[in-house]
């Protein structure tokens, strides 16, 4: 297992416990607090085409992108990714300036850990944010998988690995997201 070259520093890891990850959860969860049949983002937007389409599925699209690319990289972050379509722990740094959960003190999920349809959810999830978001690809349903990302159980899931993971090893509590 690689580390980080230069080790992070405690006002580092403080940043990232209070300030990064909480940023990285609040914009997984926007999906599934704001969507598009909300009545608060509905009643807040005016009904205009933008390409025949109008602001509401525009706002809608975004929230679901942001939430695709933040799921990745929280599971990233976990140690987790995807190679040959399965779910696998990846604990490689791509870059050196990357930040694992074990820099913060945290540990890595192990896969052993999971239930066969967690990990399942994991990897489409992965795939989903990897395929329709992250990358321009051929063959892919464009913009993803939605199903996934509306289930608020799989983004609890995902808050469940970090804090079992993070949080919890460091004896502090999980963020509060919203108010």
């Amino acid at each position: 297992m690689k580390k980080r070259p230069i080790p992070l520093t405690t006002n580092d890891i403080q940043e990232f416990l209070t300030k990064h990850i909480p940023h990285r959860l609040r914009l997984m969860y926007t999906y599934v607090k704001i969507n598009k049949d909300s009545p608060e983002v509905l009643k807040g937007l005016q009904s205009f085409d933008i390409q025949n389409n109008n602001i509401s599925h525009s706002v809608n699209t975004c929230c679901i992108e942001i939430s695709f690319i933040s799921t990745r990289v929280l599971l990233d972050f976990l140690g987790l990714g995807v190679q040959k379509n399965v779910l696998v722990e990846n604990y490689a740094y791509f870059k050196d300036d990357d930040i694992k959960v074990i820099d913060l003190g945290g540990q890595f999920v192990n896969l052993k850990d999971m239930q066969s349809n967690e990990k399942k959810i994991l990897k489409e999830m992965y795939l989903t944010a990897n395929k329709a978001t992250a990358h321009l690809t051929h063959g892919n349903i464009f913009g993803g998988d939605y199903t996934l990302f509306e289930s608020k159980a799989n983004i609890d899931f995902i808050c469940h690995l970090l804090n079992k993971h993070l949080y919890e090893k460091l004896g502090l509590p999980f963020p509060k997201l919203f108010d």
